[in-house]
């Protein structure tokens, strides 16, 4: 965010804008941890990360189209 000029953008809009990428950074991470996790099928917690991960993207998903 910090590359962007967001100087014409209301404070409060702003701070909605920093908590909506630090959420979808946060997703991100957990997908990338769970799909390490789920394409491993040796590991017993495999499908577990799967269902998980399905969730992750949803949730992504979510943040990402949220309306402003």
């Amino acid at each position: 965010m910090a590359s962007y000029d967001l100087s014409g953008i209301p404070i409060s809009d702003r701070e909605l804008m920093e908590i909506n990428q630090r959420q979808v950074m946060q997703i991100l991470e957990e997908i990338d941890r769970l799909k390490a996790i789920a394409s491993d099928k040796s590991n017993p917690n495999s499908a577990s990360a799967s269902k998980r991960l399905t969730n992750a993207t949803r949730a992504l998903a979510d943040v990402v189209s949220t309306p402003e």
